[in-house]
C-alpha cells in the first residue's frame, strides 16, 4: 500500500489538532471558572494560530474574540464564546472524515521502532511511538490509542508493568495490547495473557505476520464491539 497521499496527511494533522484541543477543553472550562487569565490568554493565543494555518477561520476568530473580552475581564461574555468554541469544534470533528486506527508503539530499540512504524503507516494506521512503558502510559491516557504494542524488555517501566498499569485503569483497560519480546519463555508468555495481553509475538518475527496479528487483533475486537448483548 503507498504511502498516504498530501492531501490525506494534512487532512490527518488537522483532525489530531481537532481532537487534540477538544479534550482539552474541559481544562479551559475550569479555568475560565476560576477567572484564570493567564492560562486562557495562553490557551487562546497557543491554539488561534494553528486553527488559522489549518482553516478553522471561525474557531480562530472565537479564539480572538476571547482574547479581546479578556482585556476587560468580561468573563460572561467569555463564557458564552467558550460555549460557542465547543460547538464549532464538535461540528468540524462530526463533518470531517475519520481518523485511521491509532496504534501506539512501544519499543525501545530504535531501528525496530522506526520499522514498524513505517509498516504500520504503510498499512494505513496512524502510529504514535515511544521507547519506554511510562511514556506509553501518558501517550495512551492523552491519546486513547485503538491497540498499543508493548516491548517487554524497556527502560523505566517494562512492558509487564506498563500492561498492568493499563489494566488497572478504568478508562484504558478495554484497549487491546500485543507484547513484544526477544525471550521465547513460556512463564513470560503466560505472565503477559494473565495480565491481559491480547497477543505474544516473539522475536524475530516477520513484518508482513506483525502486521497481520496486529490486524487480527483489531478485527477480533471489533467484532466484540458490534456483538448485540
Amino acid at each position: 500500500m503507498d504511502l498516504p497521499s498530501e492531501d490525506n496527511f494534512l487532512s490527518g494533522l488537522a483532525q489530531e489538532f481537532l481532537l487534540d484541543y477538544s479534550i482539552q477543553l474541559a481544562n479551559l472550562r475550569t479555568s475560565i471558572t476560576d477567572k484564570d487569565r493567564k492560562v486562557v490568554s495562553e490557551f487562546a493565543h497557543r491554539v488561534k494560530g494553528t486553527a488559522g494555518i489549518f482553516g478553522f477561520e471561525e474557531i480562530a476568530r472565537t479564539l480572538e474574540q476571547i482574547e479581546r473580552r479578556l482585556r476587560v475581564e468580561d468573563w460572561q461574555e467569555i463564557d458564552a464564546l467558550y460555549s460557542h468554541l465547543v460547538k464549532l469544534i464538535e461540528k468540524e470533528i462530526t463533518h470531517r472524515k475519520p481518523l485511521p486506527q491509532t496504534i501506539l508503539i512501544a519499543e525501545d530499540e530504535k531501528h525496530l521502532q522506526r520499522l514498524l512504524e513505517y509498516k504500520l503507516k504503510n498499512s494505513g494506521f496512524h502510529v504514535l511511538v515511544t521507547a519506554n512503558g511510562e511514556e506509553a502510559l501518558k501517550l495512551a491516557k492523552q491519546r486513547r490509542p485503538d491497540l498499543i504494542v508493548l516491548d517487554v524488555m524497556m527502560p523505566i517501566m517494562d512492558g509487564s508493568e506498563c500492561l498492568a498499569a493499563l489494566k488497572r485503569d478504568i478508562d484504558l483497560k478495554s484497549i487491546p495490547v500485543v507484547m513484544l519480546t526477544a525471550m521465547n519463555l513460556e512463564s513470560q508468555v503466560v505472565r503477559g495473557l494473565e495480565l491481559g495481553a491480547e497477543d505474544y509475538i516473539t522475536k524475530p518475527f516477520s513484518p508482513p505476520e506483525f502486521v497481520a496479528r496486529i490486524k487480527a487483533v483489531l478485527k477480533r475486537f471489533q467484532k466484540l464491539n458490534h456483538r448485540v448483548p
